[in-house]
């Protein structure tokens, strides 16, 4: 059986990114995570998701 993190459908592969944002920004993010019980992190992952398949969409 594959470990958790090979499986498919999940990250095999992952990168490192630093960037810098204005404060009001990472209040809203930080916010919407808490409501969608996610970090961060997770919610900055599903925002850009959700922009990549749009822009796969309307392809």
């Amino acid at each position: 059986m594959k470990p958790i993190w090979l499986r498919e459908g999940e990250m095999t592969e992952t990168v490192s990114i630093t960037f810098r944002m204005e404060r009001s920004l990472l209040h809203y993010l930080r916010a919407r995570a808490a409501k969608n019980d996610r970090s961060i992190n997770k919610e900055f992952l599903s925002i850009v998701r959700n922009l990549a398949e749009t822009e796969k969409a309307s392809d």
